[in-house]
């Protein structure tokens, strides 16, 4: 079974290619849904991540996302003590997932793919770019955010051309070309 890794930064449209890929009938792993199910079922990691932000990351045993936001995007030290936390269950996660899978080919979708770890366990990487402002237009109509909130995360993320550099294909979703045709190209 092949593993294709699928990255890129905030707003570049990782998910409008995996949901083109599912339609597909390719099994997608969403590390960002799964981390943040993981996040709320375990307990492991409801205590560890209690213990190191405080009792309210969690209201009513659901992830207080303003306060995990916060916490994350105030430094990376902070970001990279949660991902020790977070990221070897969903890594676990996965490879019980993609066992379970009857395909040839399977994806897991991650902005930190590289970051992460979860690159050394993939067989290829696609990485999906947009335009800066593009990206910038779409996360505050999506997220609610202001511009400044918005190159924040994207300034907190790896650079564009450090991901390609370290990725196999590049899927362009500025708009200037189709993403059906590219993927199926890729496939």
């Amino acid at each position: 079974m092949k593993t294709i890794g699928i990255t890129g930064g905030i707003g570049s449209g990782k998910s409008v290619v995996c949901k083109i890929l599912k339609v597909l009938n390719y099994p997608i792993y969403d590390t960002d849904s799964q981390a943040k199910t993981l996040m709320t079922e375990s307990d492991v990691l409801k205590s560890r991540l209690k213990t190191l932000i405080g009792e309210d990351v969690y209201k009513n045993d659901e992830i207080n996302r303003v306060k995990m936001s916060s916490f994350i995007f105030s430094s990376e030290v902070n970001r990279n003590r949660v991902n020790a936390i977070v990221h070897p269950e969903v890594f676990a996660h996965f490879n019980k997932w993609r066992l379970e899978q009857n395909s040839d080919i399977v994806f897991i979708e991650s902005a930190i793919l590289h970051e992460s770890g979860l690159g050394n366990m993939v067989d290829e990487v696609w990485c999906v770019i947009a335009d800066k402002e593009v990206r910038i237009d779409r996360v505050m109509e999506r997220n609610g955010l202001s511009r400044s909130e918005v190159l924040s995360r994207i300034n907190s993320q790896t650079p564009d051309e450090d991901i390609i550099r370290l990725s196999d294909y590049t899927i362009d979703n500025s708009g200037n070309s189709s993403l059906l045709r590219q993927i199926i190209k890729l496939l």
